[in-house]
């Protein structure tokens, strides 16, 4: 219900210029001690095929975040295509293609939103505060893309399961 707030969803139309659709929502907690992730962007890991300029996403900080928490870093004016990464994996950024000093933490306070182009690359930091940091993520498609959301969880969850296999998990986390 949240992420059909006409506010967000107002939002994320002035991104993309046209009405929009929920395709995924997420929430990502980083306790204290908790690591950080690389340099990457969002739309090489929608298992989908969509224009990179039909998706927006909404990023709603749930508790604050200070250089220490580890905030997301942006590398703002990159997101005009995919960036070069290795042959193996394209998911990767290759770091050399961003200069490592462009990068803006986005320090937050509880119940500010920052929206963010799929294509921005970003990364983030430990937390070596002694706070949680928590964010809750909706990525908004054009509706001209029609309802992927079930299409969207399905391949992704695939794509879970294949990797630990891979890795021989005895468990998959996803069913």
């Amino acid at each position: 219900r949240f992420s059909a707030d006409a506010r967000l969803k107002a939002l994320a139309r002035s991104a993309i210029g046209e009405d929009v659709r929920l395709l995924k929502d997420k929430i990502i907690y980083k306790p204290p001690g908790v690591l950080g992730y690389d340099l990457h962007q969002d739309l090489p890991y929608i298992p989908l095929e969509l224009p990179f300029d039909a998706i927006a996403i909404v990023m709603i900080s749930i508790d604050a975040a200070d250089a220490e928490s580890g905030p997301i870093e942006f590398f703002p004016a990159m997101h005009h295509g995919i960036m070069p990464g290795e042959a193996a994996e394209p998911r990767n950024v290759d770091i050399a293609a961003i200069d490592p000093d462009s990068g803006q933490l986005g320090l937050t306070d509880a119940g500010d939103i920052i929206m963010f182009h799929s294509l921005t690359p970003h990364r983030s930091a430990a937390n070596v505060s002694s706070n949680r940091r928590a964010f809750l993520y909706f990525t908004y498609v054009a509706a001209r893309c029609g309802d992927l959301t079930q299409e969207y969880y399905d391949r992704r969850f695939a794509e879970l399961r294949e990797l630990a296999a891979r890795e021989k998990a005895a468990e998959p986390f996803f069913r």
